[in-house]
């Protein structure tokens, strides 16, 4: 009985060894674990330094973008040409006369991005290069102050609703490169006169002219052929001449 006890309060005393030896190896790795808690703290203070540093005006959507004679434009997406992003105005822009740049430090301009100068007040008459094959969506949109647009040759698509309730908008010279017109493109410009398409276009999107009451011609050349849809002039006058 007695060497049963005995053996019995052995192996308490083993097992009570082995907790104390596992509590003191656990308080060591909490210990490093603190360690590298602080090592990774003051890395993100460093981190918090360097992000306090950045110019906000180089950011645009988590996207660093650079600056331009008041453009903001940043690389596509395969690396072969230049985006615009913004227009924030520059000195030698007197009296809302912009022209868009064709090529920024040798690399050529492709693109215009969607809600570019969307509202923007400063724009009065532009000129958009033919190296800007694409004008996205919304890009001039609610532009109050725009009165002319001038697109050079090679630009082939404008995008939807990109010149939409431009309501000073009179004169829009377009390229004969242009093969689409998005949806509502021109949609609520009331002063818009008159408008001429080239050889080129394929596609119309729907009220693409809608509630251009001031229109009295619209040419489009092939547009007998092509797929119009019935809304496409919603709105213009029926004194509008349509050419095709």
């Amino acid at each position: 009985m007695i060497k049963r006890i005995f053996a019995i309060l052995l192996a308490l005393c083993v097992m009570f060894s082995a907790v104390l030896c596992c509590a003191d190896e656990f308080a060591d790795d909490w210990d490093e674990l603190d360690n590298l808690d602080d090592e990774d703290d003051s890395g993100m203070e460093e981190f918090d330094e360097e992000e306090d540093k950045v110019d906000f005006r180089t950011m645009s959507y988590g996207i660093k973008t650079e600056r331009y004679h008041g453009f903001g434009y940043k690389l596509n997406d395969d690396g072969t040409g230049l985006v615009l992003t913004c227009y924030e105005g520059y000195e030698e822009d007197v009296g809302g006369n912009v022209v868009f740049p064709a090529e920024i430090e040798g690399v050529p301009v492709v693109e215009i991005c969607i809600g570019m100068c969307d509202s923007n007040p400063l724009l009065v008459n532009i000129e958009i290069p033919g190296s800007i094959t694409t004008i996205g969506n919304t890009a001039f949109s609610h532009c109050d102050n725009l009165k002319s647009v001038k697109i050079g040759e090679g630009t082939l698509s404008i995008g939807t609703c990109a010149f939409g309730a431009c309501f000073e908008l009179e004169t829009i010279e377009l390229p004969d490169s242009l093969t689409s017109v998005g949806p509502v493109a021109f949609g609520n410009d009331q002063k818009l006169k008159e408008i001429v398409f080239g050889n080129n276009l394929t596609d119309i999107g729907r009220q693409a002219f809608y509630g251009c009451s001031a229109l009295t011609r619209v040419v489009i050349p092939g547009g007998d052929k092509m797929e119009i849809s019935e809304d496409t002039f919603e709105g213009v006058s029926e004194d509008c001449s349509i050419e095709y």
